[in-house]
């Protein structure tokens, strides 16, 4: 495929990970009008059940819908749930809740077919490589985000936020629209949405049970740490007073620059190998955050730190997560990371909010330095296991 069309691929991409970034600082938003990190958690926490209801679907709906269309679905119910988020007042608990919940769907189902897409465009020996630069550009969108939202609530306009990430999800949306025109992906089988619906459920059943359990583990558990960090980022800056900018615009370029510079060297070396050293560089920036002492200098190394470790750690294991396989079962391999990944996502955040109300940023941040090593154990496992079956 040629590079206009991953360029317009990876624009479409940041402009949806811009969408997304912005309830990043939902917790900043509820706070500002009388919430608690209560009821973001719980806001949150309704977003997985959006995720957690289309995802294992995927599999079935792609036998009838080209990839990117369903894409452009996703786009659609985003776009509805920012209207939802705009339209509401913060005591209006179901209408909020709803719109998690279609957020939480529209995210789930950009988050799953993009890498799908990339599966199928991109050489097998180019497939980590693609997956760093789609991360890459989500990340970049996500980072965006929350910059364009210090500015809005330094004028007092935090809700607009709301209707940008409105317009940003359906200029993605038309973009993925004219990515179905150009991209050279099959047209969806129908027998194989008939065999979708009967054989993914003992598809996932098997990925499980193999030694793929591993890195659905290892995604859920970093998935957890980087949804509880990036979602009540803004109010523990404020708590500690720090500007929080400073660590999403860190975090932000560490992850950008990391995965442009060194996606295509790590490539060639062993992904398990790979991961754990990121895992360990990952965990060294946790470590840091229960001594920040009010210092944006440590507080930009530690997310630099996160930046670094966490964002080529996650595209790495999403490439052992489909090893060695090839096909329908590649496709529902992907579904399934990106279920682990959702659960953590959404679910945690709640856990995370309720920690904060009960026991304060301090007890929460050696909980999540706690869920770090305990990554980096699993990673040090499944490379004792590879290594012996290898």
């Amino acid at each position: 495929m040629n590079r206009s069309i991953w360029a317009l691929f990876y624009l479409a991409t940041t402009l949806f990970g811009i969408a997304e970034g912005f309830l990043l600082v939902l917790a900043l938003y509820i706070n500002d009008s009388g919430g608690s990190e209560a009821l973001t958690g719980t806001i949150l926490f309704f977003q997985s059940f959006g995720a957690l209801f289309v995802i294992p679907f995927g599999g079935v709906i792609l036998g009838y819908v080209r990839v990117t269309t369903l894409i452009l679905a996703g786009a659609g119910l985003f776009a509805l749930s920012a209207g939802l988020f705009w339209a509401s007042a913060v005591d209006n608990t179901a209408t909020l809740i709803l719109a998690g919940l279609l957020s939480g769907a529209g995210w789930a189902i950009a988050y799953t077919a993009t890498p799908i897409t990339v599966s199928k465009l991109s050489p097998s020996d180019n497939t980590v490589i693609h997956f760093s630069l789609l991360a890459a550009s989500n990340m970049a969108g996500m980072g965006i985000s929350p910059l364009i939202a210090y500015a809005l609530h330094a004028q007092g306009a935090l809700r607009l936020m709301f209707p940008i990430a409105m317009i940003a999800v359906l200029v993605s949306g038309g973009l993925f629209l004219v990515l179905t025109r150009l991209t050279p992906l099959p047209v969806p089988d129908r027998n194989r949405g008939r065999e979708s619906s009967s054989d993914t459920l003992r598809s996932f059943a098997s990925l499980v049970r193999s030694a793929r359990c591993f890195p659905l583990a290892m995604v859920l558990i970093g998935a957890c740490i980087f949804s509880t960090m990036s979602n009540f980022q803004s109010t523990f800056a404020q708590a500690e007073g720090l500007s929080f900018p400073i660590y999403y615009l860190s975090y932000t370029l560490s992850v950008i620059a990391a995965r442009i510079v060194f996606s295509a060297p790590l490539s060639r070396f062993n992904l398990h190998s790979t991961v754990n050293i990121m895992l360990a560089i990952m965990c060294a920036g946790l470590l840091l955050f229960p001594f920040l002492g009010g210092s944006n200098i440590v507080y930009a190394l530690s997310a630099i730190l996160l930046g670094v470790g966490y964002g080529l750690a996650y595209p790495t294991l999403k490439g052992c997560m489909v090893e060695g396989i090839e096909g329908k079962k590649r496709d529902r391999a992907l579904v399934l990371f990106s279920l682990s990944y959702f659960v953590g996502l959404y679910m945690f955040p709640y856990v995370s909010g309720r920690i904060i109300t009960e026991f304060g940023y301090p007890s929460l941040l050696w909980v999540l330095t706690g869920l770090g090593l305990g990554e980096l154990a699993l990673g040090l496992t499944l490379q004792r296991c590879n290594a012996a079956t290898s």
